[in-house]
């Protein structure tokens, strides 16, 4: 069993206000088949857990229950391995899906009890979009957990070209810019923090390239303790030197071939994106045994008779 997040400190409260953005139309990088992928992969008749082995039981034992694939005194007794073994079992027979698996892990219970690398090694390896993207870093800064002087210094775009107030100021328009440092003026304040502030985190989000958003949160990750540096995401931008050819172009080619002294250009391509979650924490599985009939028990028959009642998450 693992120690219980305090869900009242910022960092465990900035994890909860993703987790609970995650589950909304607009924030929903990570969908219920990958949720329960990453905390309950099985394979080859083996259950990887990564969020039953660390509730305490009297936790996880009314979520058994509640499914309807465990009675509520055996749930209560259940050891870790025997926890994997009907929740497999469930998930084999139907009797349990993505979508309920999920919607019982609330976000309170699943931020309790998993290690905080585990959850934001989850939620970074989706497709994080603009409104995630909102949605985290006005709440780090709420917290205080994010320093608008660190900030500035960590955003980089156009592979490290561009860096600091130049990303800002990059995709802004000239009726932005004016605004911006009319703003600067009348606060008097030309500090990181003065500088974020009179541009405002929407505008910012908006018009900052995500590649430089990624790399300022992935460095925030790292200095808040729930992520390696060395699983940071490769944030290089797509250069096209040469645009392809058109359909004319190219049967042009093949009756006029080009000199032989033009140089062949070459494409860059960005650094493939680090998925963090196969670099998580945890590598060990629980393996799933076949219980025999000597093996069945009290317990085990109180399942079959849950088993026997219609589910109840339909």
């Amino acid at each position: 069993m693992g120690t219980k997040n305090d869900l009242g400190t910022p960092l465990v409260r900035f994890c909860l206000a993703i987790e609970e953005h995650r589950r909304t139309p607009e924030g929903r990088v990570r969908t219920p088949a990958q949720f329960i992928e990453h905390f309950f992969m099985v394979s080859n008749g083996a259950a990887k857990d990564e969020v039953f082995r660390h509730m305490p039981k009297d936790v996880r034992g009314p979520i058994l229950s509640g499914w309807g694939i465990r009675g509520a005194k055996a749930a209560l007794r259940d050891e870790d391995d025997k926890v994997a073994t009907v929740v497999v079992d469930a998930l084999a027979a139907g009797d349990l899906d993505a979508d309920a698996f999920e919607t019982a892990l609330g976000p309170d219970k699943l931020l309790a009890w998993v290690p905080l690398t585990s959850f934001w090694a989850f939620w970074r390896a989706g497709a994080i979009n603009k409104p995630a993207l909102l949605r985290a870093f006005t709440k780090a800064y709420e917290l205080k957990l994010l320093d608008a002087k660190a900030f500035v210094e960590d955003l980089k775009a156009r592979g490290g070209e561009l860096t600091s107030t130049d990303v800002l100021a990059s995709s802004l328009t000239k009726d932005d810019l004016i605004e911006w440092v009319r703003k600067i003026h009348a606060a008097g304040d030309g500090s990181p923090k003065g500088i974020v502030e009179a541009l405002g985190w929407e505008k910012i989000i908006a018009k900052t390239p995500t590649e430089a958003l990624l790399g300022a949160l992935d460095a925030l990750a790292v200095r808040l303790g729930i992520a390696d540096a060395q699983m940071q995401t490769a944030t290089s931008e797509n250069v096209a030197l040469k645009p392809p050819p058109n359909v004319e172009e190219e049967e042009t080619s093949k009756t006029d071939p080009p000199p032989p002294d033009e140089e062949e250009i070459a494409v860059q391509v960005a650094a493939p994106v680090t998925d963090l979650a196969k670099t998580g924490p945890y590598t060990s599985s629980v393996p799933i045994r076949a219980s025999t009939d000597e093996e069945e028990d009290d317990s085990a028959e109180e399942t079959k008779l849950y088993r026997q009642r219609p589910p109840l998450r339909r």
